[in-house]
């Protein structure tokens, strides 16, 4: 573990490191491993079926640092340890929890588990404590400098607003927040998934986001882990007339659950109007507890549902606390299996904090307080209960408590017993703190060690921060702690809040709320070091955008090589001259060094730009495009060998003997012989036609194609472009783009035999023009063939005044195929603005993925994955759709390809300032 200091201090300090050795005794003559099993030789009563391992076995800290150790007790029903340290009163402490806190001099120590079962058997781990020559510890409280950007983290996820109210941390140390984004048009459930350095798990949803649409307004308030991993979210969604309880239930990959209610989501109506969930818990045998409030029709209950582990609904329950309004903040459960909900109660002046305990089958508990019931003031004036913990015997609450003026953090302590207060806590059980000038509330609590820590926010004279203290276990405050016990965190000016908080296996504090930025929330993470420092090494990453120190840089093309690498092709602007790039990635998305340049490789096409690369077989690389010659535009063909070496070049026009006549190539394809066909579109007489041509495995036109290597064809009356082109198995060739007809546009298409004259068994004559959409106006942009022989075209249309998604299927004939959304056409509206279809790709199982953009307020990566009849796959992204902003600005997806493993990967640009960039981002299948 990595002691980090202020940074100024670091540069000065350097540690001498101890080597680690692990203690262990064996057991009959046979040796021991790491924090395994000691075992007292030739004690006849030790039973040889228990045995006992620890987590972590070594482990290196530094003085005053933290671990959490685990048991794991095996032989036996009782899983219970004791925990000591060795060397006692110099070798640190640990709590019965397992949380070991190291000693203040330097040295090497022993910390024993012994089985309550058995307690000749125990597990011994090494801790080796080291001290910074001539540094001291930092000064608790403060930010932890290896999370995020000073410890911070802001996440846009939406179109708007976006918040956190629950964190948890999972056993592999990534974060899980839940909380509320808005999708541009309402608010959804919002899970986001980070790794321990703070950047989002990108294996994780979509780019480590997921967003949940129940209905037009959703939002999550609490988040839980089940024994599984599986990740339980739970809120509020609209019925059509009201707000109804709502959970979901999410894989370790972000996917929903469908083993869970319909589809992963469950909504269940409680009361008679509104009704939402605030908090749950989830028993030991993954049924979930669900507490909030459901309203009566003239004010709000305390409710609470109890659902088994598929989300089946096995009762709810709504208890009234006073004649007004009760809200619910907070539920806990008891180890015998009762259940505690805590909030406040409207008493007809003000409100007062709340407790009510149900036995485990939600019956109230009689012998709790008053018939089940505690309402207990925590100042002179309105507070209420957000948090709540049970330790042993005792329940420690935290909110707020108002004087009328002004607010402070609240905390009380209660016997478990009866739901009496504590006295021996605090002042009669109760402790009030105020962290800033006015106005401070706790919203989230948890035991640490031997202290009590609370997460909210503080009012600064300006706007409101986050707010951390950390109180010993009588309620007086923590002074190694921050200043005084407490620490705040401001992110950029404006009103941070910290609704959650959670502790990592290593003692850091995660606290995920929200940070306004301009009018909007964004997610807000801080992380704190386990003594309270800012975690600097948390850092904060988008997605993968390459700056290619040019004055402009798109990606228009994409292939994936047999090894995995990826190739990224497009126009590059340095200011004055286009050069066509190729760039080449690892699988894993970084920048291939051993191609081109350091990965980079540009060419100079004469005032042109490049268009489409294919791999050939021996991983030689075609690349075509467009390019200014002899006072006119031609296609243009370049050859790469395996690393980027310059290999050859060729051209070819489409005018008389190949002269002036303005050709602009759009799409390429490989015949299985190595040839290579090129397709755009050229200038005859008054409008353009589709154009054709091939050129050899050595990339020079190919004569015995065509007419001297190219083919020119009329499609419609008027301008003919071609967007895409692909093969099909007996070698024909489809052509697709559009042709103006009239005042309107068509999808267009035309099919070639293997020498290039047009096949007559096709369309009309070898050509086929498609109306689409209301206004019969659409643009093709790619198409793909079918295994069944089908062909998918794919671009978009103008629908109901907007630009959407347009997919239209024909049979090998031609024909519209029936059987592929509503006579052979699908729609797609992806958001409230124009949406365009660039590129399409299809699954080995059949499915259909297609990419593009979706522009609201700006433009995004959008994506969206059909079954084969056309239907939404509604398991892709939100419900068969994606949305994916990669920066602040105009994001377009150009191209799409699928990586051997089924994964998905997007290629594009995104205007970074006044230029644009390479993007890439890539997707779980």
């Amino acid at each position: 573990m990595a002691f980090l200091l202020p940074i100024k201090l670091r540069f000065s300090l350097f540690c001498t490191f101890l080597s680690i050795s692990l203690l262990f005794s064996g057991c009959g003559g046979g040796g021991g491993g790491g924090g395994q099993e000691d075992v007292a030789e030739g004690d006849p009563s030790t039973s040889p079926s228990i045995s006992i391992t620890l987590e972590p076995a070594t482990v290196t800290l530094h003085t005053e640092e933290s671990q959490l150790f685990s048991a794991t007790v095996r032989g036996t029903d009782n899983n219970e340890v004791t925990w000591r340290v060795q060397e006692r009163g110099t070798g640190g402490n640990i709590t019965p929890d397992g949380l070991y806190t190291a000693s203040t001099v330097s040295g090497t120590f022993h910390v024993v588990a012994t089985s309550q079962a058995d307690t000749s058997k125990t597990a011994t781990a090494v801790v080796t404590v080291l001290r910074s020559i001539g540094g001291t510890t930092p000064t608790s409280g403060t930010l932890d400098s290896a999370f995020g950007i000073g410890g911070k983290v802001t996440t846009s996820v939406g179109f708007g607003s976006d918040a956190a109210n629950g964190v948890v941390i999972q056993s592999d140390g990534k974060i899980i927040v839940a909380g509320s984004g808005f999708n541009g048009a309402d608010g959804d459930f919002l899970l986001l998934r980070y790794n321990q350095d703070g950047s989002l798990d990108s294996t994780f949803g979509t780019g480590g986001k997921v967003l949940i649409d129940f209905s037009p307004a959703d939002g999550a308030d609490t988040v839980a882990l089940d024994s599984t991993g599986k990740i339980v979210v739970a809120g509020y969604a609209y019925n059509g007339s009201d707000y109804d309880f709502a959970l979901a239930r999410y894989d370790a990959q972000g996917s929903a659950d469908t083993t869970f209610g319909a589809g992963g989501m469950v909504m269940t109506p409680i009361g008679s109007g509104d009704d939402n969930v605030v908090a749950i818990a989830i028993r030991p045998d993954d049924s979930i507890v669900a507490a909030g409030q459901a309203h009566n029709g003239s004010n709000y209950d305390y409710a609470l549902a109890l659902y088994d582990n598929t989300g089946h609904l096995i009762n709810a329950f709504v208890t009234p606390i006073g004649s007004h309004d009760d809200f619910v903040f907070a539920v806990a459960l008891q180890p015998d299996g009762k259940i505690i909900v805590a909030g406040d109660v409207d008493n007809g002046n003000d409100f007062d904090s709340a407790m009510v305990r149900y036995n485990s089958n939600g019956t109230l508990d009689t012998t709790f307080g008053n018939a089940g019931k505690v309402v207990s003031p925590l100042g002179t004036s309105h507070d209420a209960i957000h948090a709540m913990e049970i330790r042993i015997d005792k329940i420690i609450v935290a909110g707020f408590s108002s004087d009328g003026t002004s607010s402070a953090i609240a905390l009380a302590r209660y016997n478990l017993a009866d739901g009496s207060l504590d006295t021996s806590f605090g002042s009669g059980g109760k402790v009030v703190s105020s962290i800033g000038i006015i106005n401070d509330s706790a919203f989230s609590l948890q035991i640490q060690s031997n202290h009590i820590l609370i997460a909210g926010f503080t009012f600064n004279g300006v706007d409101f921060d986050f707010a951390l203290a950390r109180y010993e276990l009588n309620g007086s405050l923590d002074s190694t702690f921050g200043t005084g016990g407490k620490t705040t965190t401001d992110f950029d000016g404006g009103n941070d809040i910290a609704r959650a908080i959670a502790i990592q296996a290593d003692g850091k504090i995660v606290a995920a709320g929200e940070s306004v930025v301009v009018s909007d929330k964004d997610v807000a993470l801080a992380r704190y070091g386990a003594n309270g420092t800012l975690d600097l090494s948390f850092k904060m990453q988008g997605q993968q955008t390459l700056n290619l120190e040019s004055a402009s840089a798109v990606a228009q093309t994409l292939a994936v090589q047999a090894d995995g690498k990826i190739i990224a092709g497009g126009d590059s602007f340095d200011g004055e001259q286009n050069r066509f790039t190729l760039i080449r990635y690892g699988s894993d998305g970084q920048i291939d060094a051993s191609f081109g340049e350091d990965g980079i490789l540009t060419t100079f096409l004469d005032g042109g730009n490049g268009g489409k690369i294919v791999i050939r077989p021996d991983g030689k690389i075609f690349a075509a495009g467009t390019l200014f010659q002899n006072g006119d535009y031609d296609f243009g063909v370049i050859l790469y060998d395996t690393d980027g070496t310059f290999l050859g070049f060729s051209s070819v026009g489409f005018g008389p003997g190949g002269g002036s006549n303005n050709d602009f190539l759009a799409a390429s394809a490989l015949q299985p012989d190595g040839k290579l066909l090129v397709a755009g579109s050229t200038f005859v007489g008054n409008n353009y036609d589709f154009a054709l041509a091939r050129f050899d495995t050595d990339g020079n036109p190919d004569l015995s194609f065509g007419t001297a290597g190219t083919v020119i064809t009329s499609i419609g009356q008027a301008n003919d472009f071609v967007s895409a082109m692909a093969l099909q198995e007996d070698g024909k060739i489809v052509l697709a783009g559009y042709s103006d007809v009239g005042q309107i546009t068509n999808f267009a298409l035309a099919r070639y035999n293997s020498d290039g004259t047009l096949d007559a068994s096709f369309g009309t004559g070898g050509k086929i023009l498609t109306p689409v959409g209301l206004s019969g106006i659409g643009v093709v942009t790619s198409i793909r063939i079918q295994t069944d022989g089908k062909i998918i075209t794919g671009g978009y249309a103008l629908h109901n005044n907007n630009s959407d998604f347009s997919l239209v299927r024909y049979n090998e004939n031609g024909s519209l195929d029936s059987t592929f959304g509503v006579g052979g056409k699908v729609i797609t509206v992806i958001d409230i603005g124009n949406d365009g279809l660039y590129d399409l790709t299809l699954q080995p199982d059949g499915k259909i993925v297609a990419a593009g953009f979706s522009n609201v307020v700006d433009s995004d990566f959008a994506l969206t994955r059909y079954y084969p009849n056309g239907v939404l796959d509604t398991s892709f992204g939100q419900r068969g759709k994606i949305i994916l902003p990669i920066a602040q600005s105009f994001d377009f997806a150009y191209a799409v390809a699928l990586q051997s493993d089924g994964k998905i990967v997007a290629a594009g640009g995104n205007l970074n300032g006044t230029r644009y960039e390479f993007a890439l981002a890539r997707f779980r299948p």
